[in-house]
């Protein structure tokens, strides 16, 4: 039995993959705006999970093509309970969105206006949620989206980055059994819309490093809120309480790991439950970032590695030398294991750089230092010669020995003491040695006449 309780689990997983990953969905789809549609069109992206999925490597599948992902703003990994936008030209949707400030993916597309086909698709390239829009499911050129609400596809105002809500005015009129002189209509019913927050961070941060936080709130009429109150709760002990004009600042996390970050928004300062709340899981991360190598003097290059496991956005951080500062572009993403090398045509740097080079965070935190080395050769202090340095001692230690009067008759000047000193030196020399020899000779015993002589008998 339990047997065939794995194989039955096993084959679920083999033939039916979409299940194993159908926390990642297509959420809602603009296919056809108002105008033209060129470069506007957009697809959200939502993750009914629990855990984060990076989707740097996933595949929008549309018009029979794999179209590839790369991140235009935030980053690739979409958080649990979170959306992103998957944007044919990110600008122009910037443009119809000055006030979406989360995740936006680049992919070349064109979504057609009569209904197609469209799905994801993970690195193996396995189908993880696919669907077919049609345009007699309504959004058709009159500004609605089609949006996945409560299990159905239907067409509504557009909501990136937020919950779909079904804003169309479906009546319900009822006029069975009702005569027309009485004149009864029934007002269709309206739904008031939700105010609605939303947190604005990377979702990797570095330990050490100051990570910036904003967010926004969107009012009842869909107005950016700019009064009120935030309090943060950043799940590593820490909470920040600001008013809304206040919103962006800089955070710091100390150790690694998964924290849970809370917003909470109240209208009123005074207000004891919150108007709305947003919730964002933010993974720290050690800095493994070095400058694991650099060239010679006729091309000194400089070779950045990231030894995370995790994808890096180095937008504006800097490498930096005693005499040189260079940032990084904008939009400068180091993937997991990967490297990037900067040639000395575009950092201006050379080999007189090497033993002060550093990469640094925007913020000036040091990262990595390069540093070589340099033992300096000791300079010995000049020896004087053992032979007259003693005696200049010696001289001097006697002098204080002798009387005035005696000092003025032997000493007349500098020039005549130095004239005598070779000759004084020679003097003690021979006198030393002569006492020597005296000094033997006297201890040996004397050699009586015969003694150098032996007796044999025979």
């Amino acid at each position: 039995m339990f047997g065939r309780i794995i194989l039955f689990l096993f084959s679920i997983f083999v033939l039916f993959p979409n299940s194993v990953f159908a926390d990642v969905i297509i959420n809602e789809i603009m296919y056809d705006l108002d105008g033209s549609d060129t470069g506007r069109e957009w697809i959200e992206v939502y993750n009914s999970g629990n855990t984060p999925i990076d989707l740097i490597n996933y595949k929008l599948f549309e018009a029979n093509t794999n179209h590839g992902l790369t991140v235009f703003q935030g980053d690739s990994i979409l958080d649990a309970q979170d959306y992103l936008i998957i944007s044919s030209d990110p600008n122009k949707f910037k443009n119809d969105w000055p006030n979406f400030y989360g995740t936006i993916l680049k992919s070349s597309f064109s979504l057609s206006n009569e209904g197609e086909d469209i799905a994801l698709k993970d690195n193996n390239l396995n189908f993880i949620n696919q669907h077919h829009y049609d345009p007699l499911s309504g959004a058709q050129g009159d500004g609605n989206s089609l949006q996945l609400i409560s299990g159905s596809w239907l067409a509504s105002t557009p909501t990136p980055g937020a919950i779909n809500e079904n804003s169309s005015n479906s009546s319900t009129t009822e006029t069975s059994n009702v005569s027309t002189e009485e004149n009864i209509t029934v007002t269709p019913s309206t739904t008031k819309q939700k105010i609605k927050t939303q947190i604005i961070v990377k979702n990797i941060a570095f330990v050490g490093i100051p990570l910036e936080f904003q967010a926004n709130t969107i009012g009842y009429n869909g107005e950016l809120m700019s009064y009120g109150k935030y309090f943060w709760n950043f799940g590593d002990g820490d909470s920040k309480e600001i008013k809304i004009n206040e919103s962006k600042f800089f955070h710091t996390y100390f150790y690694p790991g998964d924290h849970d970050v809370n917003l909470e928004y109240y209208l009123a300062y005074n207000s004891g439950n919150p108007d709305a709340i947003d919730k964002k899981i933010i993974k720290v991360i050690v800095p493994d970032i070095v400058i694991s190598k650099v060239g010679e003097a006729e091309d000194f290059f400089i070779e950045l590695t990231n030894n995370t496991n995790y994808e890096a956005n180095l937008s504006s951080w800097r490498l930096a030398s005693d005499r040189i500062n260079f940032s990084l572009p904008q939009n400068t993403i180091l993937g997991s294991k990967k490297k990037i090398i900067l040639s000395p045509h575009i950092t201006g740097f050379s080999i007189e750089d090497k033993g002060s080079l550093k990469f640094m965070t925007p913020q000036g935190e040091v990262i990595y230092s390069y540093l070589t080395p340099i033992i300096p050769v000791p300079v010995l202090p000049k020896i004087t010669s053992p032979a007259v340095k003693p005696l200049e001692v010696l001289e001097e230690d006697k002098i204080g020995e002798i009387s005035e009067e005696d000092l003025s008759a032997s000493v007349v000047n500098s020039e005549s003491n130095n004239n005598y000193l070779p000759m004084f030196v020679f003097v003690l020399f021979l006198g030393t040695t002569s006492s020597a020899v005296y000094f033997i000779r006297s201890k040996k015993k004397p050699i009586l006449s015969g003694d150098d002589f032996e007796l044999i008998d025979e």
